[in-house]
């Protein structure tokens, strides 16, 4: 895994997926996430099929890139990778988001926060 290009191009991906969820855009959420998620524009959530993790989570609510504190990635696999970020504007709050390489560009695979 080459780290500095991987870096480069997940926060891309990062980028375009909070831009989507502030804007509630559940077009472009669905073109930049892999197939297994699912999203409710109802219910403002997501679910990836197969993690009874990540059922019914919430968008993340708005986010200003520069409330966001980058604080690390880590491989999951070959293919894999999770951001780990801060929301520094809302008390710290940590934001862990997974993303997925399908050989052209990195898909959304959800996220967590504490």
């Amino acid at each position: 895994m080459e780290y500095g290009r991987v870096t480069r191009d997940v926060s891309h991906a990062l980028r375009e997926n909070i831009d989507a969820m502030n804007n509630k855009d559940y077009e472009a959420l669905a073109t930049l996430s892999v197939p297994e998620v699912a999203w409710d524009d109802q219910a403002e959530t997501y679910t990836l099929q197969d993690n009874d993790s990540k059922r019914n989570v919430s968008l993340l609510s708005p986010i200003e890139l520069g409330n966001l504190e980058y604080r690390g990635f880590e491989p999951v696999s070959e293919n894999e990778v999770r951001v780990f970020l801060a929301k520094v504007d809302d008390g710290n709050v940590a934001i862990y988001m997974d993303f997925v390489n399908t050989g052209d560009q990195w898909l959304y695979k959800g996220h967590l926060t504490n």
